[in-house]
């Protein structure tokens, strides 16, 4: 029996558990062919809500969404790898710099995402959105300042390069970042978080067969 990954064109990664024409769970109904969807976002919002489930229902066997990658300690972990390896300090200030959205629960997710950042960072921590509701980069930047540190790195609370990376880094440095961190999307922790989110939806689905 070999699980088979699979990844899709979209903000999702997928993986089909595979099994043998003997097994007594190749039913097409059963979890063995149930496919995960694992969303490579980093916060609840429509696509979460809306676009994904939508989309798992098209499919010709079952398939579940499981939750999306944040917040959640490891992409904090990875938060500060990535700012220690551009050169941040400890005691310098954090500007943890999200794409934003006017989803209220998005708005909610940043927050805490900042507060599991704060608790790993030897440092004030201070959450920046690009678009939605929420402070923006220049404001968070000019408290900052204001309060007296003359240090302050931001860390881009994004996936991948690209439009808001880009935005993140631009922003940042214009209104005096010191450093501004890669994004973490790339990193291993992140990797390993994908790997969880999954392991939890399969497990939900293998206890909720059982169970019925």
């Amino acid at each position: 029996m070999i699980p088979t990954a699979r990844a899709s064109s979209g903000p999702w990664w997928t993986w089909w558990g595979g099994c043998s024409r003997t097994s007594r769970w190749c039913s097409p109904t059963s979890s063995s062919w149930t496919s995960v969807v694992v969303p490579l976002l980093l916060s609840t919002g429509y696509h979460v809500d809306h676009d994904l489930p939508a989309a798992a229902r098209l499919s010709p066997f079952p398939a579940t969404v499981a939750r999306p990658l944040g917040p959640h300690p490891l992409l904090a972990a990875a938060a500060v790898r990535q700012l220690r390896a551009t050169g941040a300090s400890r005691g310098d200030a954090v500007v943890l710099v999200v794409a934003g959205s006017r989803h209220p629960g998005a708005s909610v997710d940043a927050m805490v995402a900042g507060r599991l950042l704060r608790r790993r960072w030897d440092g004030p921590v201070r959450v920046a959105f690009l678009s939605g509701d929420g402070p923006r980069v220049p404001e968070v930047m000019a408290r900052l300042r204001a309060e007296g540190h003359r240090r302050v790195a931001a860390s881009p609370y994004l996936l991948a390069p690209g439009h808001f990376a880009s935005r993140a880094a631009s922003q940042a440095t214009d209104h005096g970042a010191t450093v501004v961190a890669d994004v973490p999307g790339r990193h291993p922790l992140v990797a390993e978080l994908v790997v969880r989110r999954y392991l939890v939806a399969r497990w939900s689905l293998l206890g909720s067969e059982r169970v019925a």
